[in-house]
Parts: structure tokens; sequence; C-alpha cells
């Protein structure tokens, strides 16, 4: 199939947009943080570049598993598009919840050798207390975007980003200044903002998707996330490091 140079940027424009939402929500948080104070503003960048590192191991699988999905779409294997999808999500899911534990019970250990001052310190931990949450629904969302991009249907992306950023906002403001939450309700804003981009896809999905054409219904296959773990593994680390301080 030959792409017009319209249909190629109608195809990537929605990819790119869903791609800087973890940024636009980052550089949302830290205006309004900025109205709060100096210890805030700063406890929030240092955080949302911690936070950022580890959503990047998410990312970095996603990257796998889209290429994985693009290949059996463009050969036709429409429905090894959805069994594909389905081992991507479980693990993405799975690793969510390891990593949102992690988060809990480790950064203290990990951030108090990095991070001097006591006040920046709790700031930063009181941000990733709440917005480690957003990993529950960020690392399903990158599935759900996996698959999109796969079989060429990003539309819903843009949505999604534009969802996220119109949640952030006004939470951000009722929860930081209206409800005096501080830092905290920031985090909670992101999260939220997170969890409505990931219900935008998930009723697209559900809603638009042909789910008989693309196989879509619950199934494991182990050959097949083994193949998507060994696909994946180099761009997760790179994504990683190239993050990471």
């Amino acid at each position: 199939m030959n792409y017009t140079y319209k249909q190629i940027w109608l195809i990537n424009f929605p990819v790119m947009m869903s791609i800087l939402m973890e940024q636009l929500i980052n550089i949302t948080d830290a205006i309004f943080l900025g109205h709060v104070g100096e210890v805030e503003l700063g406890a929030s960048a240092l955080a949302g570049i911690y936070y950022l590192a580890v959503y990047m191991l998410g990312f970095g699988f996603s990257i796998g598993l889209q290429v994985m999905i693009a290949r059996r779409n463009g050969e036709q294997h429409y429905k090894e598009t959805g069994r594909t999808f389905f081992q991507g999500l479980y693990f993405l899911s799975g690793m969510a919840v390891i990593l949102c534990l992690l988060l809990h019970l480790a950064s203290s250990l990990i951030l108090r050798r990095l991070i001097t001052s006591d006040e920046i310190f709790r700031a930063v931990i009181h941000y990733l207390d709440w917005r480690s949450f957003g990993l529950l629904f960020s690392f399903p969302f990158l599935a759900f975007r996996s698959f999109l991009v796969g079989i060429t249907t990003t539309k819903a992306l843009s949505v999604a980003a534009i969802m996220a950023i119109c949640i952030n906002i006004p939470f951000n403001y009722l929860l930081i200044f209206k409800l005096n939450l501080g830092i905290s309700g920031a985090a909670m804003a992101s999260s939220l903002a997170e969890f409505g981009a990931f219900i935008v896809l998930l009723l697209y999905m559900w809603v638009r998707v042909d789910k008989v054409k693309y196989g879509l219904k619950v199934v494991y296959d182990g050959k097949v996330l083994i193949k998507l773990l060994r696909l994946s593994v180099w761009s997760m680390l790179h994504s990683f490091v190239s993050v990471a301080p």
C-alpha cells in the first residue's frame, strides 16, 4: 500500500501527541507547583525525572510490542495481532503492579542517598506516593497504544492525550489550591490524567475496533510472550538508560 504525505501525517501526529503526553503532564505540574513554592517546584522536577525513568521501562517494552503487532498486521495475520496484544497487556500490567510497589517501598532508600535536602526529600516522597499509582494506568495505556499504532488506527491517541491534559489542568488547580494538598495534589491530578487517557483508549477499542477480525479475546500464549521479551529487552534498557541520570 502506498501512503501519501497527508496520510502519513494523519497517522503519525496522534502518535507524537501520545508520546508527548507524559512530558506535558510534568510541565503542567511544574507550572502549578511553581506558584506553591521553590521546594515543591524542585521536588516535582526531581520526582518527575525519577518517575519518567521507571515509565520508560514500560515504554521500551511497548516499542517491541508495537513492532510485533505491526508485523502481524502487515502479514495480514490479523487474529495474531490480538493474541500478541494480550500478551503485551499481561506483561505491562504485571510490571506496573511490581514497579508501583517498588516505588512505594524502595524510593525512600534510593533517593535518601541522592537528595541532601530533607525538605526536598520529603516533598519528593509525598509526590511519588501518589504519582506511582499512575503506572497502573499508563502501562496498560502503552499496550493499547502499541496495538492501535500497529494496526495504523491512531486517531484515538490524540483524543486520549487531550483528555489527559483536560483532566490534569483543572484537577491540579482544585487539589493544589482549593483543597490545599500541595505537591500531593499535583501527583493525584497526574495519575487521574493517566487514568482518563487509558479509559479513552479502552472505550475506543471496545466500541470501534473489530474484535473478531483482530482476534481480541482473552488468551495466554507463553511462546508469544517469550518472543516479545526477547524483542523488547534491549529497547527497555535503552529507553531506561536514556532518561535515568
